[in-house]
């Protein structure tokens, strides 16, 4: 039989006990080749292809005091600045899409590593590099288009706090120089005493699940004062304009006597509205779009913090869904998504054994409304490496047939769940990844933007008699629509879905193109939903104008948000030193740590969607001509 680990680890007693202090396991000890020698821990170096390096800081097991300051680790002299990768954290390293975690110390990133992250150990906050530059370990990395978390540790000395803020914020820009999409602060909270904690420390004494609230809640480093990090520049954004035709029937009638009432844009209301009389109306009725298109519906309402009125948007629609059946809305309506697991769970089948061993199954409600006030850490969490919540949404989405095959499965058919989130445009633009939008999860959303110029200072409830109007008539629908099954168009409705169709599916370049590449599917949702509200079961020309007129709001919310990005972190980072004026090709490679091809694929996909020009200037001599690049204005259609 092999030997338990312990007693091969070639670490002292005192070393071990530290180690495992810092919740360290004896498997990552071994597999990083940590070892004593010399009354002293020795922390091997390895380069990013695993090979060890012969670079190594040793922890004395008696910190040196070296002119009146405390050494408690010490490297050979002379020695460079080098980087700490654990074994572990490797193949996320060299991936170039995993986010990194950088940490002050070998300990910390061991610790981390252990948590399926790639991470980096620095030795301290400013051994990153020298004058602005990266240190030649981190240069070698491709930091294009990632996002990266900075987990200093937390000091309990102001002076040291502040020092400790201006390293993380010359380390951003550096790591913004290199290419990296965002750069943010995970902010440790002091220990349970108020003294200085470290990641490990913070580790040992929480849950996981913590550590990830930290990381959702994390702020991207954009400037760093003695207070903390300052907030996100406020982008300025204009909604569009809710076409009259979005007001038929129902809809139009409930938005139009709650309005006066609330602060809340119609766009708002509404925005909850659709799903939420989706999710009452459940999977049955259907329109057939190359497979059954249910009246399911997920959107997200896109506004600032102060005045977007997100959350005052969903009270007229709870109200009124109170009013109608409030035990099933109480249950049904939910806040949070914390994973996929955990969503499948509320709608799965509860599977019990009766005594004489047979299975009983007990089925569950499977209409579900899932409003999240932070959609931001939804985006946070379908990044995570083994997360399945964003695979699991659009399961929601497509089909409500919902399985994950973990060590105890689950599945759930035929769950009916729309969605409706809150997030700011920063947030927005800055948390949707290419990855997000190349699977398919954001264009299953429907887009609302949102922003409220009312102002209501001696507001009171909307009154019951005023939501109550419309409870009798509501349940009559829900009645009616429980019998219907398949809907079709009439021949008017026939005429304009044909005149829509071709622009719907017709692909567009881009990140807006990526948002909007579900637009058929959404439509007959849309119309099927607005039909269902009129108590008939055809479709008519009107119920379509309705949808499309929705489908316009969102339509132009998406490239209100994002004119201004392309839709490739790399391209976006050409458009940004663009932005300084213009330049030559060779000079993007003296910015970036990016391939020449790479550099050139995205500057003609910028080229190809309008949003730079090139210009050939010949040079002195009998040298090739040379490519200069300027950035356009870009135009919204």
């Amino acid at each position: 039989m092999p030997k338990p680990i312990q007693s091969q680890l070639p670490v002292s007693d005192c070393d071990l006990a530290r180690l495992r202090e810092s919740g360290i396991s004896d498997r990552t000890i071994m597999d990083n080749g940590l070892r004593t020698e010399r009354d002293a821990l020795v922390f091997p170096y390895r380069n990013l292809d695993g090979e060890m390096n012969g670079f190594a800081r040793r922890r004395p097991h008696v910190p040196l005091v070296r002119d009146g300051r405390t050494m408690k680790y010490i490297q050979p002299k002379g020695s460079p600045l080098r980087a700490y990768y654990p074994k572990a954290s490797l193949l996320g390293l060299r991936d170039g899409t995993s986010p990194i975690y950088v940490a002050e110390g070998e300990k910390k990133a061991l610790r981390l590593s252990e948590l399926g992250i790639a991470a980096i150990g620095l030795g301290g906050v400013d051994g990153w590099g020298k004058g602005g530059q990266l240190i030649d370990d981190l240069a070698e990395i491709n930091w294009t288009g990632r996002d990266v978390y900075i987990v200093f540790d937390y000091d309990e000395k102001p002076e040291t706090r502040r020092n400790v803020q201006s390293a993380a914020r010359r380390l951003t820009k550096a790591l913004i120089d290199a290419g990296a999409n965002e750069v943010f602060n995970i902010d440790l909270p002091p220990s349970d005493d108020g003294g200085k904690q470290g990641v490990d420390d913070f580790l040992m004494t929480h849950e996981v699940s913590e550590f990830w609230e930290l990381v959702d809640s994390a702020n991207p480093v954009v400037s760093i004062g003695d207070q903390g990090i300052s907030s996100i520049t406020l982008i300025p954004l204009t909604p569009p304009r809710l076409s009259d035709a979005a007001y038929h029937g129902f809809v139009g009638d409930f938005i139009r006597t709650v309005s006066p009432y609330t602060e809340a844009t119609d766009a708002g209301i509404l925005a909850h509205l659709l799903p939420a009389i989706g999710t009452l109306i459940g999977p049955g009725p259907h329109i057939w779009g190359g497979d059954e298109q249910p009246a399911r519906v997920n959107t997200a309402l896109v506004g600032p913090t102060s005045s977007g009125r997100k959350g005052t948007s969903f009270v007229p629609v709870n109200h009124l869904m109170q009013m109608i059946d409030a035990i099933f809305w109480n249950a049904q309506c939910v806040r949070g998504l914390s994973s996929g697991e955990g969503l499948i769970q509320k709608v799965s089948d509860q599977r019990t054994k009766d005594e004489n061993g047979a299975w009983d199954v007990v089925s569950v409600e499977k209409r579900l409304y899932v409003v999240e006030p932070e959609f931001s850490k939804i985006l946070m969490q379908t990044r995570r490496e083994g997360n399945i919540l964003s695979q699991v949404l659009r399961e929601t989405y497509d089909s409500g047939n919902l399985a994950v095959l973990t060590r105890n499965p689950l599945t759930a058919n035929n769950a009916h769940i729309s969605i409706t989130g809150h997030i700011t445009p920063e947030e927005l633009r800055k948390r949707l990844g290419e990855i997000e939008m190349a699977n398919g999860f954001a264009n299953r959303f429907l887009w609302f933007l949102v922003d409220s110029a009312k102002e209501l200072p001696d507001g009171e409830p909307i009154p019951e008699a005023v939501v109550r109007k419309f409870v009798t008539r509501l349940k009559r629908i829900i009645r009616t629509a429980a019998n219907q099954k398949r809907l079709k168009r009439d021949e008017a409705a026939t005429t304009l879905w044909k005149n829509a169709y071709s622009n719907l599916r017709t692909a567009k370049p881009g990140l807006q193109g990526a948002m909007l590449a579900r637009g058929e599917s959404i439509v007959l949702r849309l119309s099927l939903i607005y039909a269902l509200l009129d108590e008939t079961n055809i479709i008519r020309r009107d119920h379509v104008a309705a949808a499309l007129a929705v489908w316009k709001y969102s339509e132009e919310s998406v490239r209100a948000i994002f004119k201004e990005k392309s839709g490739s972190s790399l391209a976006d980072k050409l458009l940004q030193l663009l932005g300084n004026g213009p330049m030559m090709t060779k000079q993007f490679h003296d910015h970036m740590n990016t391939p020449a091809s790479e550099i050139r694929e995205a500057l003609g996909q910028l080229l190809t969607s309008g949003r730079i020009t090139k210009t050939t200037i010949q040079q002195k001599g009998a040298g090739r001509p040379a490519e200069q690049w300027s950035r356009l204005t870009p135009k919204i259609v």
